[in-house]
């Protein structure tokens, strides 16, 4: 399979990926649309085809020549060398058009 874009994300485990799934109303680990609790006032018009995940790099092309495979193993191996980083408080923001999640203060570490 070919593609076009790709992206790196971290989709998180456990209550915070239940609960921003039912917020958005799709489940990005099983693929399948949820109801949302807070009913039409926090409804979403469709299911984000991503679902609730951090972004830790944008949408991207590789360039010619690239393969999917040596990106999967080179970011392994990059996220194995890595130490986890306490990033702080977490506060909600609107970014463009969508609402993100994000640190409350910067982080050197991050």
């Amino acid at each position: 399979m070919r593609y076009r874009r790709v992206a790196i994300y971290h989709v998180p485990s456990g209550a915070f990926h239940s609960a921003g799934s039912s917020w958005l109303g799709w489940d990005n680990r099983a693929g399948r649309a949820l109801d949302q609790p807070m009913g039409s006032v926090g409804k979403t018009i469709k299911p984000p085809k991503y679902g609730f995940h951090a972004t830790i790099k944008a949408p991207f092309r590789l360039n010619d020549g690239c393969h999917i495979d040596t990106l999967i193993t080179a970011t392994q191996s990059l996220c194995a060398s890595l130490s986890a980083v306490d990033i702080g408080t977490l506060r909600l923001k609107r970014i463009g058009g969508f609402l993100a999640i994000v640190p409350q203060s910067s982080s050197e570490e991050l």
